[in-house]
């Protein structure tokens, strides 16, 4: 075999060597990609926070990961922190779960009762008086969730009864 052939299948493995690790990189880069997307938009979602209805508990503004399997194999707690979506998955908010579906909530002179037994609170730093919210049945397949920064106008928060299903997951790590 002459020398020109030698080179000429050795240059054209090299090529074709080259051009499978080209290929090999560009599908492992793809795939990493793919696994980054699901991971941060299904498992373990970044989110800014935004507001203050969760003082002091969680800041003002910030970054926060929310853990969604947290939900997946258990029940929500009362007193659980937790991610709710309001808009879609463009809207998210962050608000502490007071009252389950069947039960009773009611608010007087700042201080929150279920089914008639005022709810301990300790989160709960900032508080106003006038707040009143009349007795109400939870409905089925709802949950009842409320910012903890009480020291703020009942208007101004987005809370109230909301659906179940909206549930997202726990907040994990704050920036």
């Amino acid at each position: 075999m002459s020398e020109a052939s030698l080179s000429g299948t050795s240059s054209s493995r090299l090529r074709e060597y080259l051009k499978n690790r080209k290929v090999r990189r560009i599908l492992r880069l793809i795939l990493i990609a793919a696994a980054a997307w699901l991971f941060f938009s299904r498992v373990c979602r970044p989110m800014i926070l935004s507001g203050r209805s969760m003082l002091p508990s969680f800041p003002e503004h910030g970054l926060v990961f929310c853990w969604c399997p947290a939900y997946w194999f258990s029940e929500p707690e009362r007193g659980d922190a937790a991610v709710f979506s309001v808009g879609g998955d463009r809207l998210s908010v962050l608000k502490r779960i007071l009252a389950f579906e069947g039960e009773t909530v009611e608010c007087r002179a700042g201080e929150f009762y279920i089914n008639g037994e005022k709810l301990s609170e300790p989160y709960v730093k900032y508080r106003s008086a006038d707040w009143e919210i009349r007795p109400f049945r939870v409905a089925e397949g709802c949950v009842y969730i409320m910012g903890d920064n009480r020291s703020m106008p009942l208007e101004e928060h987005m809370a109230g009864e909301t659906a179940k299903r909206r549930l997202i997951g726990k907040p994990l790590v704050l920036w």
